[in-house]
């Protein structure tokens, strides 16, 4: 008896045993084939499946792929307007390509947008650090060579009102760039 599908197997049909749960079925079933030590693994779908599942859950790149692609394209995820909602599409075709061009996930990094107006493709992501991503949102119009101007201008007198003025943005984001709580140099 099979263990996949339940059918009476005769001597005439060419049997297979999965390497995992050892259940054999049909050679014409299907299975997947993995190479290992020298010989060839066998494995049912449904442990081929466990498989995959383990393998994504403990993989970081897999996770930040699964969740960019889940922010851009699910219209029930709490985040779909900031990046769906506005666009913004996920435009890797498979897992595969993904890993290929980032690589694995290092350690404390996430997936992060060069321009933060542009698609999940490829030339316009990275890993970056949390630090490197809180000074790529939309909400920040600064960048680092306006930073001394900044800290000359508070210097020279100016408010941090003034200041944001000067330069679009909210006297408290100038005031933390002034004491060196962000914007480090």
């Amino acid at each position: 008896m099979c263990g996949l599908c339940k059918i009476s197997m005769r001597n005439s049909l060419k049997v297979k045993a999965c390497s995992i749960c050892k259940n054999t079925f049909p050679q014409t079933t299907q299975y997947f084939s993995t190479k290992g030590k020298g010989k060839l693994d066998f494995r049912c779908r449904p442990c081929q499946s466990k498989r995959q599942l383990s393998y994504r859950k403990n993989n970081p790149a897999y996770e930040s792929n699964r969740a960019a692609r889940e922010r851009c394209t699910n219209v029930n995820h709490k985040n779909y307007s900031e990046y769906g909602g506005r666009g913004i599409q996920f435009k890797f075709a498979t897992y595969a390509e993904f890993l290929l061009l980032l690589g694995p996930r290092p350690v404390n990094m996430s997936l992060d947008r060069i321009d933060t107006n542009g698609h999940y493709e490829p030339n316009n992501v990275k890993w970056s650090t949390h630090e490197e991503q809180m000074r790529n949102t939309r909400a920040n119009v600064l960048n680092l060579d306006e930073i001394p101007k900044i800290k000359d201008l508070h210097k020279g007198g100016l408010s941090y009102s003034e200041i944001g003025i000067l330069f679009g943005v909210n006297p408290r984001r100038i005031s933390n760039v002034c004491r060196g709580l962000s914007w480090y140099e």
